[in-house]
């Protein structure tokens, strides 16, 4: 349920860190968020993770049984308390009843007896006092001061004396540190090189100085603060480049790859070069993908060295998205991929498997691609030597979209081979199914009655426009698993003559109307035939409902509902699992509970599951809003199929949609037009031809707190 942006997961709006002064000290340093749906505020403590941070969840602060509290902004003040701005509204996501624009409020939380310091204006403060202001513990001062110092230099004023002072205050600093080394704090010293920088009182010397501190955070801020300079000196770009070498911070490499952008690929190589020798940050949450996000614009102006820095990377990622990035251009770029094609006669095989890989990925969605000059006798060499079976079945796609008839036979046998593995014979299909055979369907036809790879061949033959499959899935129906069932009719409501056969059968009882989801039903519903869609609706029922038929609806299952509140503990645990089954059946697809489930949709399990209005609206009239996110596209094929889903991405070969159930990669020359639409992946009818005992069931496992085990 919910189409909208805000409408699911932890609805977080306000952040802040608590660096005042009234609160109990374990709330320092800690990341507050106001959960609007949820109506609490959230506690984050942050803890250091390879080259950065991230945050584990802490009990929460403030839990609100105000229907109205919708938390959005929190904001430490002058005597450490907090205030929370509060929209204070019911209809956040969908306004069901309207927009309340009157009924905001302001809470204040403080800690024991708080209170405010004597009236005073920061502009009016000597220099002495906007300096020490860096001593203090609650920072709302100490912000406010730097502030002040920053308009000051910029409005022209005299900041000599203040200059002057906040060097003494640091030298003092140090010589305090000195004296008690492990245990000083040096967060006022990094408070006041701040307020000094604002000053404009540090220059490159100074940070270059600083780079040679001893401390990872002193380190890391003369790096930023050198990057936020107009220009780097070749000097600061020699003393960076020597860090990013040398220096055993993570932190320190976080700063110094975000600040690439102020290197020039091809003349200051060595930086590039030297972040990605640390093979400890290969399994960083950040650090390879920071590094590839400044390296990729200068991948195809720079081939040659883009392929060195490739093979003698020692992070992976960087290698396989080097190999990705110049493989995605082979039709414009053969050459480069032909210098690219050479590393697959290194010795090395995990960089052989991250270069192949990479070439996989980009050329995903692809049916047949020109083939390579010299590809034969490299896709031998590399066959032949000691890879591991995943990237030499990698090669082996690969050799298929090239064309290479040996690889397309091979395919054929492996499908065929009872004795091969099962897995192995499935994904021989899909990758044989890929090169669009003219004899697709005449080869798998025999294949349907092997139940081992049954569901395989029917979600191959999707890609056939022969008449025949229908027929074949039809008749085979009844014997499928219930996985199978789903992609019998995945299959046959991707082309308008196939959903005609099945509406048929359903007409005939040959295949349950319960096996049509609300998602087929608008899949038929798209193609705007009247015959198909007053057919549709004999044998299912109407897919779009007037808003006064929607109304209804949620106002009966409104009605329905009301008995989930005061259940036996005997009844309420039958419910719940009745709930869950339905859940996973016809909501897992696409949402997440409790962090089971599939991220298609916003994840549930923060949203605002115990209001039953929110439900209902999000539910019954899902299009009621939604964000651009989850707008989804119809797109027509020239093979006669059509798919609706969200835009991943587009390429200038291929795009990548998320459908309700999958994610696509259909090639652009086989799409023959495509529509925005303003409706999302989630369809309306989704409690079509559901029993009241159930719509009770499902409503009640949405709203309830317990944690789910859903597989």
């Amino acid at each position: 349920a919910g189409t909208d942006a805000a409408g699911g997961g932890h609805a977080h709006t306000g952040l802040m860190c608590y660096l005042g002064d009234n609160w109990p000290t374990k709330y320092r340093n800690q990341w507050f968020t106001a959960n609007f749906h949820g109506r609490r505020i959230n506690v984050e403590r942050i803890e250091r993770d390879g080259c950065g941070y991230t945050a584990r969840h802490e009990p929460d602060m403030i839990k609100s049984a105000d229907p109205w509290f919708r938390g959005i902004e929190l904001l430490y003040g002058a005597d450490g308390g907090v205030y929370i701005l509060d929209w204070s509204d019911i209809g956040e996501c969908h306004d069901h009843d309207g927009i309340h624009r009157t009924s905001g409020r302001i809470f204040k939380i403080t800690y024991g007896d708080a209170k405010l310091p004597a009236s005073f204006d920061f502009k009016n403060w000597s220099d002495d006092q906007l300096v020490f202001s860096n001593s203090v513990d609650n920072q709302w001062y100490v912000r406010h001061a730097r502030r002040i110092i920053q308009e000051r230099r910029l409005a022209g004023d005299d900041l000599s004396e203040i200059k002057k002072l906040l060097n003494l205050y640091i030298v003092e600093q140090y010589q305090q540190q000195a004296n008690q080394p492990g245990e000083f704090d040096l967060r006022p010293t990094l408070r006041a090189t701040w307020a000094l920088y604002a000053a404009g009182g540090i220059d490159t010397s100074y940070l270059l100085d600083l780079t040679k501190s001893a401390n990872e955070h002193l380190r890391a801020w003369s790096i930023r603060l050198l990057a936020d300079e107009p220009e780097l000196s070749q000097e600061a770009k020699t003393r960076l480049m020597q860090m990013a070498a040398e220096d055993t911070s993570g932190l320190v490499r976080l700063y110094l790859a975000s600040s690439l952008h102020k290197f020039d690929f091809d003349t200051d190589f060595k930086i590039f070069h030297a972040l990605t020798q640390h093979e400890h940050d290969q399994h960083d949450r950040t650090q390879p993908k920071l590094i590839w996000n400044r390296l990729e614009p200068h991948v195809m102006p720079n081939v040659e060295k883009a392929i060195e820095l490739a093979l003698s990377s020692r992070i992976p990622l960087v290698r396989e998205n080097i190999s990705r990035r110049i493989t995605s251009e082979i039709d414009s770029s053969a050459a480069a991929f032909t210098k690219l094609m050479r590393l697959l006669n290194e010795n090395n095989p995990n960089v052989v498997s991250d270069i192949v890989r990479g070439m996989k990925l980009a050329l995903a969605g692809r049916s047949k691609v020109t083939k390579p000059e010299n590809w034969d006798t490299t896709f031998d060499s590399a066959m032949n030597s000691n890879l591991p079976m995943a990237a030499k079945d990698d090669l082996k796609k690969l050799n298929v979209i090239f064309g290479d008839g040996q690889g397309i036979e091979e395919l054929r046998k492996i499908v065929i081979d009872k004795q091969a593995p099962v897995e192995s014979r499935r994904q021989a299909i899909a990758d044989y199914a890929a090169t669009k055979p003219d004899q697709l369907f005449k080869f798998l036809r025999p294949l349907v009655h092997d139940k081992s790879i049954s569901n395989a061949v029917i979600k191959a033959m999707v890609i056939t426009d022969t008449p025949g499959v229908s027929d074949v899935v039809v008749n085979r129906f009844g014997h499928l698993d219930p996985a199978g069932k789903t992609i019998a009719i995945n299959t046959l409501t991707s082309r308008k003559e196939w959903s005609a056969k099945l509406l048929g059968a359903i007409e005939k009882n040959r295949i349950p109307k319960t096996a049509i989801s609300a998602q087929h039903a608008r899949q038929i519903a798209d193609f705007e035939n009247i015959e198909l869609s007053e057919k549709l609706s004999k044998v299912w029922g109407k897919v779009r409902k007037s808003d006064q038929a929607k109304l209804e609806e949620m106002q009966r299952v409104h009605k329905l509902c009301e008995e989930n509140r005061d259940l036996p503990q005997t009844k309420s645990l039958a419910r719940y699992e009745v709930g869950k089954q339905l859940f996973t059946e016809k909501c897992s697809s696409c949402h997440v509970i409790h962090g089971v489930g599939k991220n298609v949709g916003p994840d549930l399990t923060g949203g605002d599951r115990k209001n039953l209005n929110y439900l209902l609206e999000n539910i019954i009239d899902p299009n009621a809003s939604v964000a651009d996110s989850y707008r989804a596209t119809k797109f027509e094929l020239a093979d006669g199929r059509f798919i609706t889903g969200v835009v991943l991405q587009e390429t200038s070969t291929v795009t990548r949609i998320q459908t309700a159930t999958e994610i696509v990669s259909i090639e652009n020359a086989n799409i023959e037009g495509s529509k925005p639409t303003t409706t999302s992946l989630m369809p309306e009818g989704l409690l079509q031809n559901m029993s009241d005992d159930r719509i009770r069931a499902l409503f009640y496992f949405l709203s309830s707190d317990r944690k789910t085990n859903v597989r």
